[in-house]
């Protein structure tokens, strides 16, 4: 969170985002640090994800039959299929994953990046450029959560290797070798759909954005000079 809260506010004081973009952008970050564990096993990331699907792809069965069924009709509608979304898909997710697999992949961190850029931008009508900075907050908390897991698995105090080391951060999951693969499929497959990636690319690669955030990452008058000079 702290990482995803520096590059929030740099956007802000670079000009590149409104106040309420930071918050949003923030709020991805934050998201993007707990996508990993969504492959552990009563997580709590997992059962809201999955709370929140059942939820929506309920109701909006249930909305799009409205004028079709009877009020009771579309209550046992909604009913089962949130059940069979909490309960069925949850459990076979659960049976069908590994904690720190494939999710526990730098891919995947990049693929969550992607289908965040692709989801605003084309369904939500996001500018390019708000959608691929959204992606990227994404897939930066995603990566800052694979490393931090990879840095907890060495003992710097006891010069030791705990026995997860490795299995944080890495390119493919050694025990999921079709899902590894599987993975990198999808990761092509939604590049193609991803948004114009010029405006993303101009602005990070223009020397004048990075000089702007220098200009203003330290005080130059004292700290909280402003406010001094305002109040006297």
């Amino acid at each position: 969170m702290s990482a995803s809260g520096v590059c929030a506010t740099s956007l802000l004081v670079a000009g590149v985002a409104t106040p309420p973009e930071v918050a949003l952008y923030f709020t991805l970050g934050a998201m993007g640090g707990v996508a990993p564990d969504v492959d552990s096993d009563g997580s709590t990331p997992l059962r809201i994800s999955f709370e929140t699907l059942s939820l929506l792809g309920a109701s909006f069965l249930m909305f799009s039959l409205g004028t079709q069924l009877s009020v009771a009709e579309l209550c046992l509608v909604w009913l089962t299929i949130f059940l069979s979304l909490r309960y069925g898909l949850f459990h076979a997710f659960n049976r069908l994953t590994v904690h720190r697999g494939v999710f526990h992949t730098i891919p995947a961190a990049f693929l969550s990046g992607f289908l965040t850029a692709t989801i605003s931008h084309r369904l939500g009508g996001v500018a390019s450029l708000q959608s691929w900075i959204a992606g990227a907050f994404v897939t930066l908390g995603y990566l800052v959560h694979l490393i931090l897991d990879e840095i907890y698995s060495v003992n710097l105090y006891g010069a030791q290797i705990k026995r997860s080391f490795g299995t944080a951060l890495k390119i493919f999951a050694p025990h999921s070798p079709l899902a590894s693969l599987l993975l990198y499929v999808a990761l092509v497959a939604s590049w193609q759909f991803t948004p114009d990636a010029r405006p993303f690319v101009n602005i990070f690669t223009n020397p004048q954005f990075w000089q702007h955030i220098e200009t203003r990452l330290l005080p130059h008058n004292g700290w909280f000079h402003n406010f001094r000079a305002n109040s006297a």
